[in-house]
């Protein structure tokens, strides 16, 4: 607000008069020093010099020091006009850029979604309807097919935990009758039924023939040269005992076991029968009454009572 200092009455295109008022914003900016800045006002600048908002003397056409303006009320009038449509322009036009900038991007947006979409719907495979038939047809043959590997699931379970408790069973009857460590005798018992369950023979015909062979012993050794918990005699079945790295791997209970039965196989296979399998496998197939094959199938038929009792738990 530009007001003259002198009367009313005063002249207001006197050059002489003297108008009090605060510099626009645009003659504001950031404090410095002061003696730098009233002495580019002093070598002649024709605006005014940044310095924060106070009262400014013009004469003679230059910025001055001083609490003053001395020119015609015109000029200040003119001076502040502008100033103040500088503030209403300046400030407008940037908004209108920031404006149209946003419009630009949103619509950018609204295009790009509407590709997204497009390109959506062309890739679906069909009606609705043939979607939902297709999702329940599906959704059917999954509980078929989870009912079904349920129950085989269920039933391997019991399977597998019965094969334990029997075998658990047989190990304490086992350990408990020739004095042997239970964790010894598991593993033994373990080797068995893997040995068994492989080549298509009674485990508990394998354990028979441990018993009698060797009383569970894995070290044991004959006369004849038999070895391990099978009594095998290397020198008859090389052949057998290269994949596991020779004679010395009969000292090994699993590999013992493993090639034990490969033999007692062979042995029904050839002849077709158990007794005669079991007398040719203790070498003593010429006796009379085949009384090894008597005490094999005497202790397999005690195993067998452990064992019924624990499935039919």
């Amino acid at each position: 607000m530009i007001r003259p200092a002198a009367s009313q009455q005063d002249d207001l295109s006197s050059p002489d008069i003297e108008v009090r008022g605060q510099l626009p914003d645009t003659a504001q900016g950031a404090a410095g020093d002061g003696s730098k800045a009233w002495a580019s006002a002093a070598a002649g600048s024709q605006s005014p010099p940044p310095t924060p908002p106070c009262h400014l003397a013009f004469a003679n056409g230059r910025w001055a020091p001083g609490w003053v303006w001395r020119g015609t009320a015109q000029e200040a009038r003119r001076y502040e006009m502008n100033a103040s449509n500088q503030r209403l322009r300046f400030p407008g036009s940037g908004g209108v850029l920031r404006l149209l900038s946003a419009t630009r991007s949103a619509l950018a947006l609204i295009g790009l979604a509407v590709v997204v979409a497009g390109l959506f719907a062309a890739t679906l495979p069909g009606p609705r309807e043939t979607m939902l038939r297709q999702f329940f047809a599906i959704s059917s043959g999954w509980a078929d097919q989870a009912g079904t590997v349920s129950t085989g699931t269920i039933q391997a379970m019991a399977g597998v935990a019965g094969q334990a408790r029997e075998q658990r069973a047989l190990t304490e009857f086992i350990a408990k009758r020739y004095r042997v460590a239970e964790d010894a005798i598991a593993g033994f018992v373990a080797s068995a039924y893997r040995a068994g369950g492989e080549l298509k023979l009674d485990p508990l015909l394998i354990l028979a023939v441990m018993a009698v062979e060797s009383r569970y012993n894995p070290v044991a050794e004959s006369n004849m040269g038999a070895k391990g918990l099978m009594q095998v005699i290397p020198k008859f079945h090389q052949e057998k005992l290269f994949e596991h790295g020779g004679e010395p791997a009969l000292l090994d209970p699993e590999v013992n076991i493993q090639v034990g039965a490969q033999i007692l196989r062979e042995y029904l296979g050839r002849f077709g029968e158990l007794e005669t399998a079991l007398q040719m496998y203790a070498g003593a197939f010429d006796i009379p009454n085949s009384p090894y094959a008597g005490k094999v199938l005497a202790e397999r038929a005690r195993l067998e009572q452990i064992a019924r009792v624990k499935r039919s738990a």
